[in-house]
């Protein structure tokens, strides 16, 4: 008898999936091709093979997008120490350990002080 192992789910919002479809364009618009069950979800546009992303690159890109929407810096701290960004919409999903390690780093995170110049 084999043991299943359990995939995980990921829930997208109406906005994600329209992303997700996004990005499938752009792979099929680089690479003349569908995107196949080896190919990554996040892959480096100027690349000439698909490969995925950097992630150091992959961090800087979503955190930039972070910033420009407005999230608080203590989320942008929390996901910079914990490599998660825990939200509302995905919240049931995550382990406890991981929903651990989300607060702490959140409850970590100081305020820069501003000093008068």
């Amino acid at each position: 008898m084999t043991r299943r192992t359990k995939k995980p789910v990921v829930r997208l919002t109406r906005e994600g999936v329209q992303i997700v479809h996004e990005l499938r364009a752009r792979f099929e618009q680089k690479f003349g091709r569908a995107p196949g069950p080896g190919d990554p979800v996040f892959f480096a546009v100027e690349a000439d093979v698909s490969g995925p992303i950097d992630q150091d690159r992959f961090d800087a890109v979503i955190i930039a997008a972070m910033e420009a929407a407005g999230v608080g810096a203590g989320i942008i701290h929390a996901y910079r120490r914990t490599g998660l960004l825990i939200t509302e919409h995905n919240v049931t999903s995550c382990s406890r350990n991981d929903l651990q390690r989300w607060q702490a780093a959140l409850e970590g995170y100081e305020e820069p002080i501003l000093r008068p110049a």
